[in-house]
């Protein structure tokens, strides 16, 4: 074991590998000034959640302000500059000025919306990040910032999040999603460098320990992170930078779990083709997964989670959380560039209820699970199908993040919503929120070239409850064929969508995709085709048109339902 000062001045900071992001670093500062970056975070920002559940407008001032002060950070440890450090001294003092560190969507509010409660002393996500970050600033820089700093920051840390913590039991600490581990993470981070009384420091560190067991347990043995790729990237991000500094500092080990190599390979089956990730949940297609992260797993499993060119780019985080940005700087090894390995295959994840079949140019999966899952859509049943120039069967992911889409109009946000997934719309009915409302994988049928997978469907809608109801797929990835069957054991009125944001043709019996390199096709004399085009704003609040293929069925006596969807094999058309 090592002392905490010794696991920080361990590392080297001057590589020739993460030169790159070094020079990112530099080229930011370089555009730094008081005027800008002292700035504290306005009251209109913390108003405007209040009103009208608005994150962006105090969140935006709020991540500039970490950016700024973690790439003076990163840059203060291999560069000099007096103006530069007096600047970094300048922010950090700000930042234990600020009204609250967590954030408006996550402080207690009065009944009537009016008012704050308890800002300065919530733990959040990012209460816990920024103590993590200004405890590790009073190590690296112990002999350089001046003791009156150093002695605000650790009263700040103590006050705002050590003592909060050691207080009472907060609900995050028995959450199985991100929050447990980024949370206690952090604040067994820093912990482990600022506290002095060992009993106190033993129990925060065995609510820690406790909490991570939480986090482990949404993941089941089959690895998949049902909350998507990009909470993968941050909750087993922070839950790897503590486990480090705790095995190294305290001698535990916290990757004993035999799912820790699932957990770590579940990436290689989420990346498509096309380099992207599967969009299932509130996780964006684009997700980096850092070099950091890729050098720690393959060092402690000789697996690399993520196709690695170089090191990762200092802006790919618009948080700037300094978890990621140190590790970065510190872990990243040239040396998984050369050991990565691509996975193909069929994955089936019985824990998550999901499939894939993965090919060098296809990527097909589905899903079952529950609509009470963390990051929950209404989306028993949808599917995504694409190949390397990106998907044709879509998923929205999520929208801009605000209080109503954590609130109880999160199903009004199409994002969300059933209809505006690839699943039916029986009898006007949508599917429901809740772990009530499931659906389960009953059977598998794995052949050299043919796949299938069984969905038992009829817990995810309130109105099929009572009768059977099944959806199966059925892929020929040699024969570049795909069938979805739904089947009834009663009629009931039948319509289906399937969701794209590609501008489809509408043909007799087919609907096609870039002059027939994709088609969908369908029985003419049963279904009448409509097109829905959808004006919605993604996550990072870019504009986009999706498109909605709706069939209705003319037949209200049909039990059974069938599509197929080709597609060619050679060149990929770069028009579409």
């Amino acid at each position: 074991m090592i002392t905490v000062e010794e696991y920080f001045f361990n590392y080297s900071v001057n590589k020739n590998y993460t030169k790159p992001f070094q020079n990112q670093v530099e080229q930011h500062i370089g555009q730094l000034t008081s005027s800008g970056s002292l700035l504290l975070p306005k009251l209109e920002g913390y108003l405007a959640y209040l009103e009208n559940g608005n994150r962006k407008l105090l969140e935006d001032v709020y991540f500039k302000r970490r950016r700024d002060a973690a790439s003076l950070a990163l840059y203060l440890q291999w560069g000099q500059s007096e103006e530069k450090f007096q600047l970094f001294e300048e922010i950090l003092f700000t930042i234990c000025q600020e009204y609250s560190w967590a954030l408006p969507a996550h402080i207690p509010m009065s009944e009537d919306k009016t008012r704050y409660i308890d800002a300065y002393e919530t733990v959040d996500l990012f209460a816990a990040e920024t103590a993590h970050f200004l405890a590790e600033c009073t190590v690296l820089f112990k002999d350089k910032l001046h003791a009156a700093l150093l002695d605000i920051i650790k009263t700040e840390i103590e006050k705002r999040v050590l003592t909060p913590f050691a207080s009472k039991e907060w609900k995050f600490e028995k959450l199985t999603n991100n929050w447990s581990a980024i949370c206690a993470g952090s604040i067994g981070m820093a912990a482990l460098i600022l506290e002095e009384d060992q009993e106190r420091r033993g129990r925060i560190l065995q609510r820690v320990e406790e909490a991570m067991e939480c986090f482990l347990q949404g993941y089941g043995d089959d690895g998949a992170c049902v909350e998507g790729m990009g909470y993968w990237v941050y909750g087993v991000g922070y839950y790897t930078y503590f486990a480090d500094m705790y095995e190294q500092v305290e001698g535990k080990n916290l990757f004993t779990t035999p799912k820790w190599k699932n957990i770590v390979t579940f990436p290689l089956k989420a990346m498509m083709p096309s380099g992207n990730y599967l969009p299932f949940s509130d996780s964006p297609e684009e997700v980096t997964i850092p070099s950091s992260l890729n050098a720690f797993f393959y060092t402690k499993f000789g697996i690399v989670p993520a196709k690695e060119r170089a090191v990762t780019n200092f802006h790919f985080d618009h948080c700037y959380r300094w978890g990621h940005l140190s590790r970065i700087l510190w872990w990243s090894n040239e040396e998984v560039t050369d050991s990565y390995q691509d996975l193909n295959g069929e994955f089936i994840l019985d824990d998550a209820n999901w499939v894939i079949v993965k090919r060098s140019n296809l990527y097909f999966a589905a899903k079952g699970g529950h609509n009470g899952e963390s990051h929950n859509h209404n989306d028993l049943g949808h599917f995504i199908l694409g190949d390397a120039k990106g998907l044709i069967f879509d998923d929205l992911g999520a929208p801009v993040y605000t209080g109503d889409y954590f609130g109880e109009k999160r199903y009004e946000f199409a994002h969300a919503r059933s209809y505006y997934h690839s699943v039916p719309y029986l009898d006007k009915e949508e599917q429901r929120e809740g772990s009530d409302y499931k659906a389960a994988i009953v059977e598998i049928n794995q052949e050299p070239h043919k796949f299938f997978v069984l969905f038992d469907l009829h817990d995810a809608y309130p109105n099929t409850r009572a009768r059977s109801f099944t959806r199966s797929f059925t892929i020929l990835p040699d024969e570049r064929e795909l069938t979805i069957e739904d089947v009834f054991t009663e009629p009931i009125p039948y319509e289906t969508h399937f969701i794209t944001r590609t501008k489809p043709e509408i043909q007799s019996g087919t609907i096609s995709w870039n002059h027939g390199q994709w088609a969908l096709h369908f029985d003419k004399e049963l279904f009448m085709v409509e097109l829905e085009e959808l004006d919605i704003k993604n996550h990072f609040n870019e504009n986009e048109a999706v498109y909605t293929i709706i069939f209705i069925s003319q037949n209200n006596n049909h039990r059974e339902f069938a599509f197929k969807v080709t597609w060619l094999d050679g060149e990929i058309d770069e028009s579409y």
